[in-house]
């Protein structure tokens, strides 16, 4: 279905930053239930300090592009939720799917016939 070049430009950077974010967010996620596990005591140190640093570039890659993503698509209440440190990952999973979800309804909807 054909959509404007802004709407296909702002679909693309919703996509980067759910893709960015949500790898992050697995990253944190596992490494807490490697932890739970006792099982991180078992991992070399390198993959330890390659799965920090991997996370680490994650979590500032996905401030940074969380706060353009949101800051451009004029979002005050996300954009402040991507640059707080703490939220900045999940808000942007979060805003990515549900911004995804809005665009496309109203491309839905605008494609629709009249009747």
């Amino acid at each position: 279905m054909p959509v404007d070049p802004g709407t296909a430009a702002e679909l693309r950077r919703v996509a980067w930053l759910f893709l960015l974010s949500a790898l992050t967010l697995v990253l944190v996620v596992a490494r807490a239930v490697v932890e739970a596990l006792g099982l991180a005591a078992m991992l070399p140190a390198a993959l330890a300090l390659l799965w920090g640093l991997a996370v680490l570039c994650g979590w500032a890659a996905t401030c940074v592009y969380g706060a353009y993503v949101t800051f451009s698509a004029r979002r005050w209440p996300w954009l402040a939720l991507c640059l707080f440190p703490l939220t900045s990952v999940p808000a942007a999973v979060a805003y990515a799917w549900l911004r995804r979800r809005e665009v496309e309804r109203k491309v839905l909807a605008g494609s629709r016939p009249q009747g």
